[in-house]
Protein backbone atom coordinates (compact mmCIF):
# COMPACT_ATOMS: atom_id res chain seq x y z
CA UNK A 1 0.00 0.00 0.00
CA UNK A 2 0.95 3.57 -1.10
CA UNK A 3 2.23 5.88 1.89
CA UNK A 4 -0.62 8.71 2.89
CA UNK A 5 2.64 11.36 2.29
CA UNK A 6 5.94 10.36 0.97
CA UNK A 7 8.70 12.84 0.71
CA UNK A 8 11.76 12.06 -0.90
CA UNK A 9 15.20 14.27 -1.23
CA UNK A 10 13.29 17.37 -0.04
CA UNK A 11 15.52 20.96 0.37
CA UNK A 12 14.40 24.22 1.51
CA UNK A 13 16.68 27.29 0.67
CA UNK A 14 15.98 31.14 1.92
CA UNK A 15 18.10 34.14 0.62
CA UNK A 16 19.07 36.35 3.50
CA UNK A 17 21.67 39.15 3.44
CA UNK A 18 24.04 36.84 4.65
CA UNK A 19 23.92 34.58 1.77
CA UNK A 20 21.61 31.46 0.96
CA UNK A 21 20.49 29.71 4.58
CA UNK A 22 20.37 25.91 3.25
CA UNK A 23 17.26 25.42 6.40
CA UNK A 24 16.30 21.75 5.27
CA UNK A 25 18.75 19.90 2.63
CA UNK A 26 17.37 16.41 1.30
CA UNK A 27 15.35 14.75 4.34
CA UNK A 28 12.79 12.20 2.74
CA UNK A 29 10.55 10.45 5.44
CA UNK A 30 6.71 8.61 4.55
CA UNK A 31 3.73 8.48 6.84
CA UNK A 32 1.40 5.67 6.50
CA UNK A 33 -2.65 5.56 7.08
CA UNK A 34 -3.28 5.71 10.63
CA UNK A 35 0.68 6.00 11.82
CA UNK A 36 2.00 8.08 14.35
CA UNK A 37 5.32 9.69 12.98
CA UNK A 38 7.62 11.95 15.07
CA UNK A 39 10.38 14.23 13.98
CA UNK A 40 12.64 15.13 16.69
CA UNK A 41 15.36 17.69 17.37
CA UNK A 42 16.67 20.90 18.84
CA UNK A 43 15.31 23.59 18.15
CA UNK A 44 16.08 25.38 14.91
CA UNK A 45 17.17 22.14 13.58
CA UNK A 46 14.27 22.67 10.67
CA UNK A 47 11.10 20.26 12.22
CA UNK A 48 8.44 23.06 11.84
CA UNK A 49 9.57 24.44 8.37
CA UNK A 50 9.41 20.69 7.69
CA UNK A 51 5.68 20.71 8.35
CA UNK A 52 4.95 23.92 7.44
CA UNK A 53 6.02 22.68 3.69
CA UNK A 54 4.01 19.80 4.06
CA UNK A 55 0.93 22.40 4.67
CA UNK A 56 2.09 24.65 1.76
CA UNK A 57 2.74 27.38 3.88
CA UNK A 58 6.63 28.42 3.57
CA UNK A 59 7.80 31.91 3.53
CA UNK A 60 7.47 33.91 0.43
CA UNK A 61 11.37 34.12 -0.19
CA UNK A 62 11.91 30.27 0.52
CA UNK A 63 12.47 27.98 -2.76
CA UNK A 64 11.66 24.51 -2.25
CA UNK A 65 12.89 21.66 -4.16
CA UNK A 66 12.22 17.97 -3.87
CA UNK A 67 12.64 14.53 -5.90
CA UNK A 68 9.12 13.33 -4.63
CA UNK A 69 6.20 15.09 -2.76
CA UNK A 70 2.95 13.38 -2.91
CA UNK A 71 0.11 13.30 -1.03
CA UNK A 72 -2.24 10.43 -2.03
CA UNK A 73 -0.64 9.96 -5.16
CA UNK A 74 -0.68 13.22 -5.97
CA UNK A 75 2.51 15.55 -7.04
CA UNK A 76 1.93 18.35 -4.05
CA UNK A 77 4.48 20.87 -6.09
CA UNK A 78 2.00 20.96 -8.69
CA UNK A 79 -0.75 22.01 -6.30
CA UNK A 80 -2.59 25.60 -7.22
CA UNK A 81 -3.94 27.84 -4.46
CA UNK A 82 -7.51 26.11 -5.20
CA UNK A 83 -5.54 22.37 -4.51
CA UNK A 84 -4.11 23.47 -1.34
CA UNK A 85 -7.13 25.05 0.06
CA UNK A 86 -8.69 21.80 -0.55
CA UNK A 87 -6.06 19.69 0.84
CA UNK A 88 -5.70 22.04 4.11
CA UNK A 89 -8.62 21.18 7.09
CA UNK A 90 -9.95 18.38 4.89
CA UNK A 91 -6.83 16.14 4.21
CA UNK A 92 -3.97 17.58 6.56
CA UNK A 93 -4.75 19.88 9.29
CA UNK A 94 -2.90 20.87 12.21
CA UNK A 95 -2.49 22.07 15.95
CA UNK A 96 0.32 24.43 17.05
CA UNK A 97 2.33 24.70 20.21
CA UNK A 98 0.86 27.83 21.46
CA UNK A 99 -2.83 27.69 21.06
CA UNK A 100 -3.22 31.80 22.14
CA UNK A 101 -1.43 33.04 19.01
CA UNK A 102 -3.10 30.09 16.76
CA UNK A 103 -6.88 31.50 17.85
CA UNK A 104 -8.06 34.70 16.93
CA UNK A 105 -8.63 36.35 20.09
CA UNK A 106 -11.95 38.49 18.91
CA UNK A 107 -13.98 35.49 17.43
CA UNK A 108 -15.88 33.72 19.77
CA UNK A 109 -14.95 29.76 19.44
CA UNK A 110 -18.22 28.36 17.93
CA UNK A 111 -16.90 30.98 15.05
CA UNK A 112 -13.59 29.25 15.19
CA UNK A 113 -14.31 26.17 15.01
CA UNK A 114 -17.12 26.28 12.22
CA UNK A 115 -15.02 27.90 9.83
CA UNK A 116 -13.36 25.29 8.02
CA UNK A 117 -16.42 23.22 7.43
CA UNK A 118 -18.37 26.02 6.07
CA UNK A 119 -15.62 26.89 3.66
CA UNK A 120 -15.77 23.23 2.48
CA UNK A 121 -19.33 22.91 2.06
CA UNK A 122 -19.64 20.24 4.28
CA UNK A 123 -23.09 21.78 5.40
CA UNK A 124 -24.99 24.94 7.11
CA UNK A 125 -24.47 26.87 9.79
CA UNK A 126 -26.64 24.55 12.21
CA UNK A 127 -24.95 21.69 11.15
CA UNK A 128 -21.41 22.88 11.65
CA UNK A 129 -22.22 24.44 15.14
CA UNK A 130 -23.73 20.77 16.15
CA UNK A 131 -20.23 19.14 14.54
CA UNK A 132 -18.04 21.70 16.77
CA UNK A 133 -20.16 20.89 19.94
CA UNK A 134 -19.65 17.15 19.40
CA UNK A 135 -15.85 17.41 19.06
CA UNK A 136 -15.84 19.97 22.27
CA UNK A 137 -17.62 17.32 23.93
CA UNK A 138 -15.66 14.27 22.63
CA UNK A 139 -12.66 16.32 23.70
CA UNK A 140 -14.01 17.48 27.28
CA UNK A 141 -14.37 20.87 26.47
CA UNK A 142 -18.24 21.21 28.48
CA UNK A 143 -20.74 22.39 28.85
CA UNK A 144 -20.71 22.69 25.11
CA UNK A 145 -23.14 25.89 24.73
CA UNK A 146 -21.03 28.18 27.15
CA UNK A 147 -18.03 27.25 25.89
CA UNK A 148 -19.00 28.07 22.04
CA UNK A 149 -19.69 31.54 22.82
CA UNK A 150 -16.49 32.11 24.63
CA UNK A 151 -13.56 33.84 23.56
CA UNK A 152 -9.65 32.47 23.82
CA UNK A 153 -8.55 34.58 26.95
CA UNK A 154 -11.62 32.92 28.90
CA UNK A 155 -10.15 29.55 28.70
CA UNK A 156 -7.22 28.20 30.40
CA UNK A 157 -4.13 26.38 28.36
CA UNK A 158 -5.47 23.16 28.45
CA UNK A 159 -8.54 24.18 27.32
CA UNK A 160 -7.45 26.47 24.60
CA UNK A 161 -5.02 23.30 22.91
CA UNK A 162 -8.17 20.93 23.22
CA UNK A 163 -10.55 23.92 21.60
CA UNK A 164 -7.05 23.35 18.91
CA UNK A 165 -7.48 19.49 18.77
CA UNK A 166 -11.31 19.69 18.41
CA UNK A 167 -11.34 22.23 15.67
CA UNK A 168 -8.50 20.20 13.38
CA UNK A 169 -11.05 17.75 13.41
CA UNK A 170 -14.19 19.27 12.44
CA UNK A 171 -13.37 18.11 8.81
CA UNK A 172 -12.27 14.56 9.53
CA UNK A 173 -8.66 14.86 8.19
CA UNK A 174 -6.68 11.91 7.02
CA UNK A 175 -3.48 13.25 8.80
CA UNK A 176 -2.78 15.90 11.64
CA UNK A 177 0.25 17.81 12.33
CA UNK A 178 0.66 18.63 15.70
CA UNK A 179 3.78 20.70 16.20
CA UNK A 180 4.68 21.03 19.77
CA UNK A 181 1.24 20.14 20.88
CA UNK A 182 2.36 20.43 24.64
CA UNK A 183 5.27 22.41 25.21
CA UNK A 184 3.08 25.58 26.85
CA UNK A 185 1.47 23.19 29.34
CA UNK A 186 1.85 21.61 32.55
CA UNK A 187 2.68 18.33 33.52
CA UNK A 188 -0.53 16.74 33.95
CA UNK A 189 -1.89 18.84 31.19
CA UNK A 190 0.50 17.49 28.91
CA UNK A 191 -0.35 14.13 30.22
CA UNK A 192 -3.88 14.20 29.78
CA UNK A 193 -3.94 15.72 26.13
CA UNK A 194 -1.25 13.04 24.58
CA UNK A 195 -3.66 10.53 26.27
CA UNK A 196 -6.47 12.43 23.93
CA UNK A 197 -4.76 12.24 21.17
CA UNK A 198 -3.75 8.68 21.25
CA UNK A 199 -7.40 8.17 21.83
CA UNK A 200 -9.15 9.79 18.76
CA UNK A 201 -5.96 8.82 16.91
CA UNK A 202 -7.53 5.13 17.67
CA UNK A 203 -10.95 6.42 16.94
CA UNK A 204 -10.74 8.14 13.94
CA UNK A 205 -8.34 6.15 12.46
CA UNK A 206 -6.45 9.40 11.05
CA UNK A 207 -2.16 9.70 10.74
CA UNK A 208 -0.11 11.72 13.24
CA UNK A 209 3.12 13.77 12.34
CA UNK A 210 3.93 14.96 15.91
CA UNK A 211 7.01 17.85 15.91
CA UNK A 212 8.58 17.62 18.98
CA UNK A 213 11.49 18.25 21.06
CA UNK A 214 10.74 15.96 24.11
CA UNK A 215 11.48 12.37 24.08
CA UNK A 216 9.05 11.66 26.76
CA UNK A 217 6.47 12.75 24.00
CA UNK A 218 7.78 10.51 21.35
CA UNK A 219 7.86 7.00 23.63
CA UNK A 220 4.39 7.61 24.96
CA UNK A 221 2.27 8.53 21.00
CA UNK A 222 4.52 7.58 18.39
CA UNK A 223 5.28 4.42 16.17
CA UNK A 224 8.43 5.41 14.15
CA UNK A 225 10.41 8.87 14.45
CA UNK A 226 13.22 10.60 12.46
CA UNK A 227 16.04 12.28 14.51
CA UNK A 228 16.92 15.34 12.85
CA UNK A 229 19.85 17.61 13.31
CA UNK A 230 20.99 21.21 11.05
CA UNK A 231 18.42 20.01 8.50
CA UNK A 232 19.24 16.64 7.87
CA UNK A 233 17.45 13.43 9.04
CA UNK A 234 20.37 11.50 10.56
CA UNK A 235 18.76 8.58 12.00
CA UNK A 236 14.79 6.97 11.37
CA UNK A 237 13.35 3.72 13.00
CA UNK A 238 10.61 2.30 14.66
CA UNK A 239 10.87 4.47 18.16
CA UNK A 240 11.54 1.34 20.06
CA UNK A 241 14.72 0.56 18.14
CA UNK A 242 16.03 4.37 18.41
CA UNK A 243 15.23 4.89 21.75
CA UNK A 244 16.90 1.89 22.99
CA UNK A 245 19.64 0.99 20.59
CA UNK A 246 20.64 4.46 19.23
CA UNK A 247 23.30 4.48 15.98
CA UNK A 248 23.68 7.81 15.18
CA UNK A 249 26.34 9.54 17.57
CA UNK A 250 23.69 12.90 17.67
CA UNK A 251 21.01 10.38 18.70
CA UNK A 252 23.20 8.84 21.50
CA UNK A 253 24.14 12.82 22.89
CA UNK A 254 20.49 13.69 23.08
CA UNK A 255 19.71 10.58 25.18
CA UNK A 256 22.43 11.77 27.45
CA UNK A 257 21.22 15.03 28.14
CA UNK A 258 18.18 13.43 29.19
CA UNK A 259 18.56 14.19 33.43
CA UNK A 260 18.80 11.41 35.54
CA UNK A 261 18.09 11.31 39.36
CA UNK A 262 21.96 11.66 40.95
CA UNK A 263 23.74 11.55 37.58
CA UNK A 264 25.55 15.03 36.15
CA UNK A 265 23.77 16.64 33.07
CA UNK A 266 26.02 15.62 30.02
CA UNK A 267 25.55 18.75 27.53
CA UNK A 268 26.99 18.34 23.91
CA UNK A 269 29.79 20.58 23.27
CA UNK A 270 29.97 23.40 20.77
CA UNK A 271 27.32 25.03 18.96
CA UNK A 272 25.14 24.51 15.75
CA UNK A 273 27.15 25.33 12.23
CA UNK A 274 25.46 28.01 10.16
CA UNK A 275 24.32 26.70 7.14
CA UNK A 276 25.02 29.54 4.77
CA UNK A 277 26.49 28.47 1.61
CA UNK A 278 27.74 25.54 0.74
CA UNK A 279 27.79 22.25 3.07
CA UNK A 280 29.78 19.03 2.82
CA UNK A 281 30.04 16.23 4.94
CA UNK A 282 28.51 15.13 8.04
CA UNK A 283 26.92 18.59 9.75
CA UNK A 284 27.53 17.55 13.37
CA UNK A 285 31.52 16.30 13.11
CA UNK A 286 32.28 19.38 14.54
CA UNK A 287 30.62 18.29 18.00
CA UNK A 288 31.23 14.53 17.55
CA UNK A 289 33.54 12.92 19.78
CA UNK A 290 34.36 9.95 16.82
CA UNK A 291 34.95 12.84 14.49
CA UNK A 292 37.14 12.22 11.63
CA UNK A 293 38.69 13.49 8.26
CA UNK A 294 37.17 11.44 5.96
CA UNK A 295 33.22 12.98 7.74
CA UNK A 296 34.01 16.01 5.50
CA UNK A 297 33.09 14.28 2.88
CA UNK A 298 30.05 12.32 1.41
CA UNK A 299 28.49 10.42 4.35
CA UNK A 300 26.48 6.78 3.40
CA UNK A 301 23.54 5.90 5.06
CA UNK A 302 24.08 2.79 6.80
CA UNK A 303 20.98 0.20 8.34
CA UNK A 304 21.08 -0.95 11.92
CA UNK A 305 18.07 -3.44 10.96
CA UNK A 306 15.09 -3.22 8.36
CA UNK A 307 13.53 0.04 8.82
CA UNK A 308 16.57 1.68 11.48
CA UNK A 309 19.18 3.56 9.37
CA UNK A 310 21.66 6.29 10.55
CA UNK A 311 23.78 8.13 8.56
CA UNK A 312 27.33 8.30 9.96
CA UNK A 313 31.09 6.14 8.91
CA UNK A 314 30.83 4.59 12.07
CA UNK A 315 29.38 0.88 12.05
CA UNK A 316 27.05 1.12 14.68
CA UNK A 317 28.93 -1.30 17.33
CA UNK A 318 31.83 1.58 16.75
CA UNK A 319 29.55 4.11 17.97
CA UNK A 320 29.46 2.94 21.27
CA UNK A 321 25.30 2.44 21.37
CA UNK A 322 25.14 -1.17 22.22
CA UNK A 323 27.02 -0.33 25.40
CA UNK A 324 26.49 3.54 26.14
CA UNK A 325 24.29 4.66 29.14
CA UNK A 326 22.29 6.49 27.05
CA UNK A 327 21.04 3.45 25.92
CA UNK A 328 17.62 2.60 28.26
CA UNK A 329 14.65 0.87 28.02
CA UNK A 330 11.67 2.39 26.41
CA UNK A 331 9.86 2.20 29.60
CA UNK A 332 12.07 5.19 31.07
CA UNK A 333 11.04 7.38 28.53
CA UNK A 334 7.69 7.44 29.39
Amino acid sequence: MSPLLDIEGLRIDIPGHAGLLRAIRGISFSIGEGESFAIVGESGCGKSLTAMSVLGLLPRSAVLSAETMSWKNQDMRMFGRRQWSHLHGLGIAAIFQEPMTALNPVLPIGDQMIESFLHHRLGNRRAALSRAGELLERVGVVPVERRLRQYPHEMSGGLRQRVMIAMALMCRPNLMIADEPTTALDVTTQVEILALLKELQADTGMALMLITHDLGVVAHVADRMAVMYAGEIVETGSVASVLTRPAHPYTSALLSCLPTRGQPLIPIPGVVPALIGELQGCIFRNRCGFAMPDCASQVPEREVAPGHAYRCLLARDDSGSTTDSSAAPLEAFQ
